[in-house]
């Protein structure tokens, strides 16, 4: 394609490559100004601290990159993750700021039933959904990137 187009495919590649034409302000800053709205689902299945902490950590970076306004994020808790959510979660400020960030934190309620749990068990502000891999597999029919930590 370049030789067909020669000399103007590279001025146009280079413009493009160095932010020369113009660019759509959609997002909250100069970096982001390039992107539309992102979504994005994180698992997480596992009990695991680290990876919570990895999860919470790369939503907020992807905020920041994006624009509080331009990014929907998700973390989509089932299995032993939903242990992460518990009232005495080690997380909890983590976890609390993020919310308050907009990041949204579903919890599975199969989970909570086949582990003799409820709503009450967990941190406030969570999001539940009858099925959390179900709700994974929507997510990412709507076009959400998944993400496991």
């Amino acid at each position: 394609m370049l030789r067909k187009f020669g000399k103007f495919s590279l001025v146009i590649g280079a413009l493009l490559a160095f932010g020369a034409l113009p660019q759509t302000a959609t997002a909250a800053s100069p970096k982001a100004k390039r992107f539309a709205q992102e979504k994005i689902a994180f698992q997480i299945s596992e009990a695991d601290p680290k990876k919570l902490n990895i999860a919470l950590g790369a939503a907020r970076n992807v905020q920041k990159t994006y624009g509080k306004n331009n990014s929907v994020i998700e973390l989509v808790a089932f299995g032993p993750g939903v242990n992460l959510f518990t009232l005495d979660s080690e997380s909890g400020q983590r976890i609390d700021a993020a919310l308050k960030e907009g990041i949204q934190i579903v919890i599975c309620e199969n989970t909570l039933k086949s582990q003799n749990m409820s709503e009450a068990d967990l941190l406030p502000g969570l999001s539940y959904v009858p099925a959390g891999i179900l709700h994974l597999m929507q997510r990412q029919k709507q076009g959400y990137a998944y993400i496991l930590p």
